[in-house]
């Protein structure tokens, strides 16, 4: 049976939230470039075992973005933290678009997309 009740959608958790305003400002540069050194060092060891050597995608594999934005976010400051809670409750795309959170062009025109769908 189909189900048309209109359910509340789930919050994304803090992480997520503060993954999807800040990606493209800063959090994709540093998770690159732990990636980076995670491969290196992945195949400097492998090298050293005389082991077969791995191979890697270009990008960071979803679960290792996951686990070094986490690891981001729980340092992060309150001010950070009260505008990914605020995310988190529903604000506006005008509400994101803050002169304390960076967004490419591209990225804003994703987010006000995303706000259409929601109204």
């Amino acid at each position: 049976m189909l189900d048309l009740s209109a359910k509340q959608p789930k919050k994304h958790q803090d992480w997520q939230a503060y993954s999807h305003l800040y990606w493209n400002g800063k959090l994709k540069q540093e998770v690159q470039g732990e990636w980076d050194a995670h491969k290196k060092t992945m195949l400097e060891k492998a090298a050293t075992e005389n082991a077969k050597l791995p191979t890697f995608p270009d990008g960071a594999p979803l679960s290792f973005r996951n686990k070094v934005v986490q690891r981001l976010f729980a340092t992060e400051s309150p001010k950070v933290r009260d505008e990914v809670e605020k995310f988190r409750n529903g604000s506006t795309v005008a509400d994101k678009l803050d002169k304390d959170v960076t967004m490419d062009e591209e990225e804003a025109e994703r987010a006000a997309k995303a706000q259409q769908y929601h109204e």
